[in-house]
């Protein structure tokens, strides 16, 4: 997992949204753009600083099994931010040097530096990761982290992950503790569904859940 400052618009193309689809301004790129290539939020035109985990928000699911053992090497690769990760609801008796509390449960991890978090979840479930440092979690370091439990009836390919985010195309958190603004702009403009949405009927991407029917899904 790298974590870096990247800008809402993960692209050296200028891009717009169109029927659900993204389009370069350049006249001689036909092609639509990958969606998964540019992170657009609610499709709002303003550009917005972001934190993320491997250049995607929310960042890349983790996937385990309840009892499994792993370790995720966290890189700061932001030039001026320290960080760590939270694992948010998931107990860590053993080892309570990975809950990932700056300044209690570790020293935040320097630009620059690497650290290994080890531990073995014993509860299945679905939880999330972010960052436990300033408002680095508002400005998109968060993910889900899902414990497969082995007596869980759905299939895991049946099973689809939901992550919810208020979302302000103006502000983000530091920007509104010291603007200012009228109340109603501190409010959420829209609401992301996986790092995704629409505001006043741009069209901007959703995302998008395949289901068969008559199957089962279950929805982390």
């Amino acid at each position: 997992m790298r974590l870096k400052r990247v800008f809402c618009v993960v692209t050296s193309v200028t891009v717009y949204v169109q029927d659900r689809a993204i389009y370069s301004i350049n006249a001689a790129i036909d092609d639509q753009i990958p969606i998964d290539d540019i992170i657009t939020a609610d499709g709002w035109n303003h550009t917005r600083h972001l934190i993320t985990a491997n250049g995607s928000m929310p960042g890349p699911p983790i996937i385990i099994y309840e009892n499994q053992s792993i370790t995720i090497l966290v890189t700061n690769q932001m030039i001026n931010e320290a960080v760590t990760i939270h694992w948010h609801g998931v107990d860590q008796l053993g080892w309570p040097a990975m809950d990932g509390v700056a300044f209690v449960s570790q020293c935040p991890i320097l630009p620059g530096q690497t650290f290994n978090y080890t531990f073995q979840p014993r509860f299945g479930g679905s939880y999330w990761y972010h960052s436990h440092v300033g408002n680095q979690r508002d400005m998109g370091m968060y993910g889900a982290f899902i414990i497969l439990r082995k007596r869980d009836s759905v299939p895991f390919e049946l099973q689809h992950i939901v992550q919810i985010q208020e979302w302000n195309h103006l502000y983000n958190a530091m920007d509104l503790l010291y603007a200012n603004v009228k109340d109603e702009v501190k409010s959420p403009n829209s609401i992301l569904i996986n790092g995704r949405g629409e505001l006043k009927d741009n069209l901007a991407p959703l995302e998008i859940f395949h289901v068969t029917k008559g199957d089962r899904c279950l929805l982390d």
